[in-house]
């Protein structure tokens, strides 16, 4: 589960080629743990052609194509990221502080997620 608020993880791989770890739960919410920085490889041109879903899909059949993981979590032009603290020293010790706030920042996406569908479910009837 991804934190304490029962999202199910469907997906986790660690990139070691540019040392990033992907969380895909709940077919909704990504997260790149980034653990080293490096220049992200150019993408297939497939994978510009599938819409989100078709890649989702594609990304949890291939759970070992790293270059369409990498394209499934790109960032599209002109989207900021929030970048968070470490969660861990070095030496694998935890800081409770940045821990606390990654549980924040995931519990209020979630209510966000949660709003709208909410609001999409009271639209439709």
């Amino acid at each position: 589960m991804l934190s304490s608020y029962y999202r199910d993880i469907q997906l986790f791989r660690f990139d070691q080629q540019i040392g990033n770890g992907y969380i895909l739960a709940a077919n909704e919410m990504q997260v790149i743990v980034p653990l080293a920085w490096r220049l992200v490889f150019p993408m297939s041109q497939n994978f510009e052609q599938m819409s989100k879903s078709e890649l989702t899909a594609y990304v949890l059949e291939n759970r070992n194509d790293l270059e369409a993981m990498r394209y499934l979590f790109r960032l599209p032009p002109g989207v900021e990221v929030k970048r968070y603290p470490p969660m861990f020293t070095q030496d694998g010790k935890p800081i409770e502080e940045n821990i606390r706030i990654a549980e924040e920042a995931i519990r209020q996406k979630i209510e966000e997620i949660d709003k709208k569908k909410q609001n999409k479910q009271d639209q439709e009837n």
